[in-house]
């Protein structure tokens, strides 16, 4: 299958190398027209959407392109451009010009339908917007970007462009927003037609680990944290083996006292406490009152095992200056995991922040309420058509069609690469791998040649930073701390002698040019650059995933320039500590000096098949997690299908459909009544009634009629009569409100099927946490959590009508006191 799936890929190439030559061809014979004859060929274009129009339009771009920004497009720029406009990613390496390419699909799609085109951060939407916005205003196509710190009127302007720039985060928080507005004036986006998404893997696979929240206001503090934050800090922690991470049944089977009391897996952020921490932690949340003795395990106590493990992950798992920093003012500021840069603001969720601020010692503030949740996998669903690019995706190829059927175009290098890979070298300690990167550095630094040092962790990048200045290397650092400067720092880092540390991936998608940045190169400064091998990049250490060391390496032998590359390992690297090192440790017992490295295609070989292994694991967790978010996907698309079609009706035009949700609140509350044993029914709708200040008289009456005979018939009558009952009384009390407010029903129903959708993710979060409890006693998870949010969803979309009453009854009662008041 592997061999067909190639064949066709290649011959797919092919094409759009013909198609991209013909494009090339046809864009020479428009260099005589002047700009509005281009224009109108170009709306004209919009009359029938096939593919020799797209070819076309194509051939318009490329010209408008060169006219505009002086430059001219080449064939593999092209050929991504085709693969990109038919809904494919496209792996095209670093320096190829993909932010070129993605001007020809963003500008075709956007004939028909609206763009959104996804970048990795704020620095890029508004520079790729700006750089590009020449030749969209040539083609009469207006564009814009968003930023963090738009408000709702500047978002909305921004929104009726017909191609907008901006991070996964703005176009996902701003779709949850109009999610929860209460007017149509109030909605933020205008439409979702055609996605592209820039740096794809990196938004796709690593950003796509958990889903984004909306949060509202802030709950109260809970002591929970301090007692369950002294017990974690009693426990005794271990690092996981390798073959027992993630992988939920092997924990149970293997969870054995000689584990210590917790297992710990830093990289993919997973606790599981063993058969003796089990027994301690018990013990502790009987002994402190937490939990009663023998319900430790009943599904109500699962918050409280969700936050000893958050506490735990806190402790053992989440490390300052590398997950997180402590501002001056006292704050935890998390730290983004791929680019390294602070997110202020961004709160983790399921305890985790209040565990963390609890470990540092600071105000413990209460967990946000969550009003929207949605994954990106799930959010691309409101898109038309979704494409991507990226200089790292054919690794990744299997999880993004499997994830979210996206097929990876490779598209060929414009130039051959002359980047030199040197043999990893790998060290006993942490300690002596800096010294030799810090002896390597300064070796290199002698010949003028610039050299970049990507690290993993705000930490490591301190601290070789810390060791550069001991020796006397003039050096840049760019870490989360110090995120302003970034696209400024790492495209001076291509200068001859420059010394620049990068935290991760920060500064992608800013390009290296050997010199200098494009303002301030010079022919001098290149050539002398290129004579010396070009840009040196040094690993400090061989990530979890083979694409983050890809994407570190593509920094060097860009567009055919010479490069070289280098990766770095120690056994106290927190891949080998957790996966390699007890197989590795045996290679330092017979060298003659422990604290050199050794080095060579075996130690390659070795490093890659484990961060393979790594990547199995972590691949399969995240398609677990994608998939359980995916359980609500369906009845999110039934809540939110209900809530537009409230939302877009007009107030006056509700008032129809009062009387029925009177019937459908009748039914329930019945329903109710019917299902309760003894008088429970009884008592829960007069509850009810009391609670929609009504007088429960009447009520009261009717059910006492009918238990007399609790015959089928009176039952029938009993609900007719409720339903008349409800909906006299609901017309009659509402006129006086609705002549004054007459979108107050309006608001009533959408905020109604608002709080049943929230109690639907609420619900669902503590069956999620009871259910991977379940695991311990041979349930199935999935299948569990499957089978409740059904049930789940069930119950809140019959009590929808009743949660609108609820609303309504409540601004009829405060029209009526303000009435009384005047």
């Amino acid at each position: 299958m592997r061999i067909v799936d190639n064949y066709l890929t290649n011959k797919k190439i092919q094409q759009y190398r013909d198609e991209a030559e013909a494009i090339l061809e046809y864009a020479e014979t428009l260099k005589g027209m002047e700009d509005w004859t281009l224009v109108v060929n170009f709306t004209q274009i919009k009359t029938a959407r096939n593919r020799p129009n797209m070819l076309l339009a194509y051939a318009i771009i490329t010209e408008v392109i060169q006219r505009k920004l002086k430059l001219s497009p080449y064939v593999e720029q092209i050929m991504g451009a085709l693969a990109m406009g038919d809904g494919h990613i496209v792996e095209m390496a670093t320096g190829e010009g993909k932010t070129l390419a993605a001007a020809y699909p963003l500008a075709w799609h956007a004939l028909f339908g609206r763009s959104h085109c996804i970048t990795a951060n704020d620095y890029l939407a508004r520079r790729d917007s700006e750089f590009l916005h020449p030749v969209y205003q040539t083609l009469h196509l207006n564009c814009d970007y968003l930023q963090e710190n738009f408000g709702r009127e500047t978002r909305q302007l921004s929104y009726r462009r017909q191609i907008v720039y901006g991070t996964a985060s703005q176009f996902v928080f701003d779709y949850l927003r109009d999610n929860t507005a209460l007017d149509v004036q109030d909605l933020i986006q205008q439409g979702n037609n055609f996605a592209l998404i820039d740096e794809a893997d990196s938004i796709l696979i690593d950003e796509a680990r958990t889903p984004f929240l909306l949060s509202g206001e802030v709950g109260a503090e809970d002591d929970q944290y301090q007692l369950l934050d002294e017990l974690a800090r009693s426990l005794e922690a271990v690092d996981a083996p390798i073959d027992v991470k993630t992988k939920l049944d092997t924990l149970v089977t293997r969870r054995t006292s000689d584990h210590g009391d917790c297992l710990v897996d830093i990289r993919g952020q997973a606790v599981s406490l063993t058969e003796r921490g089990f027994a301690k932690a018990e013990a502790f949340l009987i002994e402190r009152g937490i939990v009663a003795a023998g319900r430790q395990w009943m599904p109500e106590e699962a918050p409280v095992w969700a936050a000893l493990f958050a506490a735990l992950k806190a402790h053992y798992v989440f490390q300052k200056d590398r997950d997180y920093v402590v501002s001056e003012l006292g704050e935890v500021i998390t730290v983004d995991p791929e680019t390294g840069r602070l997110s202020p603001g961004r709160r983790w969720n399921q305890g985790i922040h209040q565990a963390v601020e609890c470990k540092e010692g600071l105000e413990v503030k209460g967990e946000a309420r969550e009003i929207g949740r949605i994954a990106l996998a799930s959010y691309l669903d409101v898109y038309d058509d979704v494409a991507g690019m990226s200089g790292t995706a054919v690794a990744v190829a299997d999880e993004l069609h499997t994830l979210y059927g996206l097929k990876v175009i490779p598209i060929p290098r414009h130039l051959p690469s002359k980047l030199v890979q040197h043999p990893d070298k790998l060290f006993a300690t942490k300690e002596a791998k800096f010294n030799e990167i810090a002896d390597d550095v300064e070796a290199i630094h002698k010949t003028t040649q610039p050299i970049l040092v990507g690290t993993g962790s705000i930490e490591d990048s301190e601290a070789l930073s810390k060791l550069f200045h001991q020796r006397g290397l003039h050096h840049r650092v760019l870490n989360a701390k110090q995120n302003l400067q970034e696209a400024l720092i790492i495209a001076e880092a291509g200068k001859p002698k420059a010394i620049t540390i990068a935290t991760n991936m920060a500064g992608r998608g800013t390009d290296i040019l050997l010199g200098g940045s494009a303002e301030h190169s010079d022919a001098v400064s290149e050539q002398l650059v290129l004579e010396q091998g070009g840009l040196f990049v040094i690993g400090a250490e061989r990530m979890d995933s083979a694409r983050l060391d890809q994407q570190l390496a593509g920094r060097a032998g860009r567009q055919g320039d010479p490069g070289h590359v280098r990766f770095y390992a120690s056994l106290e690297d927190a891949l080998l500590r957790q996966a390699g090192a007890k197989h590795m440790a045996p290679l330092f017992r017979f060298a003659a000096n422990p604290d050199a490295g050794l080095q060579g295609t075996t130690i390659s070989r070795a490093l890659k098949r484990i961060q393979k292994q790594k990547q199995s694991m972590t691949a399969d967790a995240r398609r677990a997690g994608l998939a359980q978010d995916r359980l609500l996907d369906e009845p999110r698309g039934i809540f939110l299908t209900q809530r537009d079609v409230v939302l877009r009706t007009d107030a006056g035009d509700l008032l129809d459909d009062l009387d029925q949700v009177a019937r459908l609140a009748a039914h329930r509350l019945m329903s109710v009544y019917s299902d309760a044993t003894g008088s429970e029914g009884r008592s829960a709708v007069l509850e009810k009634i009391k609670q929609w200040h009504l007088s429960p008289s009447w009520a009261e009456r009717a059910i006492h009629d009918y238990e007399k005979t609790l015959s089928v018939d009176d039952y029938a009558v009993l609900i007719r009569e409720f339903e008349q009952w409800l909906s006299f009384e609901l017309t009659a009390r509402s006129r006086s409100l609705l002549e004054q407010e007459p979108k107050a029903l309006k608001q009533s129903m959408l905020l109604g099927i608002d709080t049943m959708w929230q109690s639907i993710v609420e619900e669902s979060d503590r069956v999620r946490q009871g259910v991977s409890l379940q695991a311990y006693v041979g349930v199935k998870p999935h299948l569990a959590l499957k089978q409740s949010i059904y049930q789940i969803f069930h119950e809140a979309l019959a009590d929808v009508p009743v949660a609108q009453l609820d609303y309504f009854f409540e601004a009829i009662e405060q029209h009526a006191l303000s009435l009384e008041a005047a």
